[in-house]
């Protein structure tokens, strides 16, 4: 989940609005509205992923602050109360996914290949690097990173074997194509319903300067 600019992502939004106190409806679209949204997806296990990896980001960020990015990223997965939850749905549906794809492993090596691409798609960066392919800089030299060779990406094998290493990749693909089809229906709901609130405020205006039009009005008759 990165940035494209300034401004918060959904996704951050969302990762905010699960730590925030202020979940009152109000007029103005806030983190209730998130929360809503997240609800009207309708993707039992794209909404469990988007969430868990909102709630990895912002715990993230704030070990960022005082820690070193490995051990931050490992505080963070120490800290994680929807992981038990989407590791769960995630090996149900990668058990399935593997019957459509003919890939004959045993259960137990599917469920490790899951949990191996969801610690990977949540922390897909190089923590030796800080995912910018380079080493040093501000004053040294910058240095090619031996760890990913310069891709900024962890390095990681999904399965001991290669049929299960691709199906670990075919896996990650579709966690990712679930995530997407969330974060569009969570920006379109929130798109409408900023829209609705705005009718509602418009009609709310006109109805006020009527009323006060008509006060005027029974003011000057009595004058």
């Amino acid at each position: 989940m990165t940035l494209r600019d300034d401004r918060p992502s959904t996704a951050e939004r969302y990762g905010s609005a699960m730590q925030s106190s202020h979940l009152e409806v109000t007029e103005r679209a806030g983190d209730v509205d998130l929360l809503i949204a997240a609800g009207w997806a309708r993707d039992g296990l794209g909404c469990q992923l988007y969430r868990l990896r909102a709630e990895f980001d912002s715990i993230n960020r704030l070990e960022l602050a005082r820690a070193d990015s490995h051990a931050a990223r490992l505080m963070a997965f120490s800290r994680l109360t929807s992981l038990r939850g989407a590791m769960d749905a995630l090996d149900k549906f990668a058990q399935a996914a593997a019957l459509r794809k003919k890939y004959r492993g045993e259960p137990s090596s599917i469920r490790m290949i899951a949990a191996k691409c969801l610690t990977f798609w949540m922390a897909p960066h190089c923590h030796h690097c800080t995912g910018r392919g380079v080493t040093g800089g501000f004053g040294a030299p910058l240095l090619l990173c031996r760890h990913c060779h310069g891709t900024g990406k962890l390095q990681v094998r999904l399965a001991k074997t290669e049929p299960g290493h691709q199906f670990g990749r075919a896996l990650l693909n579709l966690m990712d194509n679930k995530t997407e089809f969330v974060a569009q229906r969570m920006s379109t709901f929130l798109g409408q319903r900023a829209a609705a609130k705005q009718i509602r405020r418009d009609a709310a205006k006109q109805a006020l300067a009527m009323r006060l039009a008509d006060l005027r009005s029974t003011a000057a008759q009595e004058d």
